[in-house]
């Protein structure tokens, strides 16, 4: 996955699959191409070979953090970080060790969406697939 025409390549990281694939239907509705990963090996080894812009990221994803992310791929330009954790310690917690944004659950559409524009999204949207 690769950025095109300044369209944002996005990575969804999520360990429900449907929550999964609600969010990467989402990116895709907003311009951007999308592909969604289910545990944090499966998430480095695309990081490995794909240039990513974005990764939407579980706080509850299996063998991945955000600090392992921002230290092992510091050219990934955001880090969204997605919990059910309200507590403002906690969401200040996860911007300190990497996170460009906290975006609480259960998905809100109107969120994740001004997230997106708030990166600069364009383009049409993309295909992609689901691991």
């Amino acid at each position: 996955m690769k950025s095109k025409n300044n369209i944002p390549a996005i990575i969804v990281a999520h360990e429900h699959e449907g929550v999964r694939q609600v969010i990467v239907e989402i990116c895709r509705a907003a311009g951007c191409v999308a592909r969604g990963v289910s545990s944090g090996p499966v998430l480095a080894e695309y990081l490995d070979i794909m240039k990513t812009d974005i990764v939407i990221l579980s706080d509850r994803l299996p063998f991945m953090t955000v600090e392992d992310l921002r230290d092992d791929y510091p050219e990934i330009k955001q880090i969204k970080v997605m919990t059910h954790n309200l507590d403002k310690n906690y969401q200040q917690e996860l911007l300190e060790l990497g996170a460009d944004s906290v975006m609480a659950r259960p998905v809100n559409v109107e969120h994740i969406v001004n997230e997106l524009m708030a990166f600069g999204t364009t383009g049409e949207s993309s295909d992609s697939e689901q691991e």
